[in-house]
């Protein structure tokens, strides 16, 4: 269990952060235990033992919270020089950390909103979009990219109960953010 240090309450939800003795690795999430259910969770910052993810407005009423992980699979900045997060509505968040990594790294790192038509392949581009705009994508893009996950039921995080099956891959265990390549039908 660990002691909420700090709240930042923001349009669409809240930054809750913790002292943490992991450090995650960019790309990877977390659960929170609350009422009973494990809520997946992106990282948004990990600095100097404190973590910080983001919960939904409302979720979290009390001081203090259950969290199970780093889990999932690190994304590897290895052949790239540069990142870009591409990201809808409220979703930033997801792409914080990573590209927040890839900058201390040495990467040029960017956010844009609008979805690139072509990418250079010494760049990588994070997506965390709707299901529904998945299809915006060109796919000449889309096989370069990563996205993140997020509209899959995640039962136990681990990769044992299989609910998060999407397309033959376990974003719990091979993401959240999976190769656009696999995701190409």
């Amino acid at each position: 269990m660990y002691r909420i240090t700090k709240r930042e309450r923001i349009t669409h939800g809240e930054i809750l952060k913790v002292k943490f003795p992991l450090s995650p690795k960019p790309g990877q999430f977390m659960t929170v235990l609350l009422d009973g259910k494990e809520i997946p969770v992106g990282v948004y910052d990990y600095d100097e033992g404190e973590l910080s993810i983001f919960m939904e407005k409302g979720n979290v009423m009390y001081n203090w919270l259950y969290l199970k992980g780093p889990l999932g699979s690190p994304l590897s900045f290895k052949g790239y020089t540069s990142v870009i997060g591409v990201s809808r509505g409220t979703l930033e968040h997801d792409l914080h950390y990573p590209l927040k990594v890839a900058s201390k790294m040495g990467l040029e790192s960017s956010l844009v909103h609008k979805i690139p038509e072509h990418v250079d392949d010494d760049t990588m581009i994070l997506f965390s979009l709707p299901k529904e705009e998945l299809t915006m994508i060109p796919p000449n893009v889309l096989r370069k990219s990563f996205v993140y996950i997020r509209w899959v039921k995640m039962n136990c995080a681990v990769g044992v109960c299989g609910v998060c099956n999407y397309r033959g891959s376990l974003p719990c265990v091979d993401g959240p953010f999976l190769k656009g390549e696999k995701l190409v039908a």
